[in-house]
């Protein structure tokens, strides 16, 4: 069974240890699943597969809260970074296929220590208006979502600030996750990218991200926005910090 799947039995553990923590996150947060995950991943298989599994992983975790999210809501907040993002998937996709395994790793790392900077950086409080910055948004988390499963930094960017309350910041990017996750797996089947393997690789690791993000999910609103947001860069900064400096070592 693991010479089929592609993975030795430490990997699968090591895969599953990192989808409890990055699914317990994305509950608390709505944000951090692949930012988590994708760097961890790679070093144990294929980058390119990693990504995939993240793709998958994140399309299996849209239906958890994307109702409730989608409800609460407003589709203006998100309208325009669904379509753009939609525009530069493929182009994510086709890149990554061209990229060289370690620099792929490479550059997925840069990508996670992207997304702690996002959190990091100080911005305006309120969300940028009109839809010009929504558009640069979308077009760069499209990209990025293709190429390394992690729309997450231009999107967590443009979510989380001091003037928007957490519970709409986390519905709206649990909403941009979630159709982004589709249309990346959807640019991935119709190249021929995907397989049975890497997607019975996924359902594997499903139960450890349901029971963690639901864990994750009963945490939000209890646990301070300032205090939720050191957990979350701290997480991140380790998981892509820890990816960049084995990948050098």
């Amino acid at each position: 069974m693991f010479e089929w799947l592609g993975v030795t039995p430490l990997a699968l553990v090591a895969i599953c240890a990192g989808v409890l923590v990055a699914g317990f996150i994305r509950g608390l947060t709505g944000f951090g699943l692949a930012l988590i995950l994708v760097p961890l991943i790679s070093q144990v298989i294929a980058p390119e597969r990693a990504v995939l599994f993240g793709v998958l992983m994140a399309l299996l975790t849209a239906p958890l809260g994307y109702p409730a999210a989608r409800k609460e809501v407003d589709p203006k907040l998100t309208r325009t970074i669904i379509i753009t993002g939609a525009l530069t998937a493929p182009l994510g996709q086709i890149a990554l296929s061209f990229t060289p395994p370690d620099l792929a790793r490479l550059l997925v790392a840069l990508v996670a220590v992207a997304g702690a900077v996002a959190l990091a950086v100080p911005r305006p409080p309120a969300l940028p208006p009109g839809e010009v910055a929504a558009a640069r948004t979308g077009l760069l988390a499209g990209f990025l979502g293709g190429f390394a499963a992690m729309p997450g930094p231009p999107i967590i960017h443009h979510f989380v600030r001091r003037d928007v309350k957490p519970a709409i910041s986390r519905n709206a990017m649990i909403v941009v996750f979630g159709w982004n996750a589709v249309i990346v797996a959807l640019v991935a089947l119709l190249r021929g990218r995907l397989d049975l393997p890497t997607a019975a690789l996924a359902l594997l690791a499903f139960p450890a991200l349901m029971v963690s993000n639901k864990l994750g999910a009963r945490y939000f609103g209890l646990i301070a926005e300032a205090v939720w947001r050191r957990i979350v860069f701290t997480v991140i900064a380790v998981a892509a910090v820890g990816a960049l400096v084995r990948l050098l070592a």
